[in-house]
């Protein structure tokens, strides 16, 4: 009997180091190009995607006696843990525009003045881009000629906080003594997926190009 040969696939992992926030406080709208800019880029630790279904359950007919699950809604939340930065306040807010001053709380909440009940634009980069880039050359510099790429990442026109925590060790532990800011919040439009330039899919009900549902 002939040995069948052993299934062999190619794989292309994303390289987590180079990930970050894309923060941007909108406008009135809830379209993903209105915004207002900054606050601008933050560095992050870690973040994490939660997403959560909202299922319908239904015993129906001829089920047997078996529940029927339909999705109905779709929900996600994101976790960041970031280290407080003092170049904004250092540099009296010319940098960016965090407001000058290095508290993630404040620099998160949104825009007071605008008419969004502090809501924010959020872009969650998934890796370096450079290493989607350049796969076979992801320990080298970007050529020249290939120009800026975006990468992959998931981007929601309009986020909100639910909740910040700053942690401080005195004695420098641990890991390193540095100042960190646990950020969480929710989407309050759908989670989009981004390749470069290119929507992939938005939402959790199948309303995958821009202009559906």
């Amino acid at each position: 009997m002939p040995i069948e040969p052993r299934d062999v696939r190619v794989t292309w992992p994303i390289a987590g180091i180079g990930g970050f926030l894309d923060v941007e406080w909108v406008s009135s709208g809830t379209g993903s190009t209105q915004t207002t800019g900054g606050p601008g880029k933050l560095e992050v630790e870690r973040w994490e995607l939660n997403h959560d279904y909202d299922n319908a359950e239904l015993p129906l007919s001829g089920g047997k006696g078996s529940m029927t699950r339909y999705r109905a809604g779709d929900d996600f939340e994101f976790t960041c843990i970031v280290l407080l930065d003092m170049r904004p306040a250092a540099a009296g807010g010319t940098e960016n525009t965090f407001n000058g001053q290095p508290f993630l709380d404040g620099r998160l909440e949104g825009h007071a003045e605008i008419d969004t009940n502090f809501h924010f634009s959020l872009r969650l980069q998934c890796g370096d881009p450079s290493f989607w880039v350049n796969a076979a050359r992801r320990h080298q510099p970007i050529p020249v000629d290939v120009g800026p790429r975006k990468g992959v990442y998931y981007f929601c026109p309009r986020v909100i906080l639910t909740q910040t925590r700053t942690l401080d060790s005195s004695k420098g532990k641990p890991p390193d003594g540095l100042l960190r800011a646990i950020v969480r919040g929710k989407g309050s439009t759908p989670l989009e997926r981004w390749v470069d330039d290119v929507m992939i899919a938005r939402g959790g009900l199948g309303f995958d190009q821009p202009g559906e549902g």
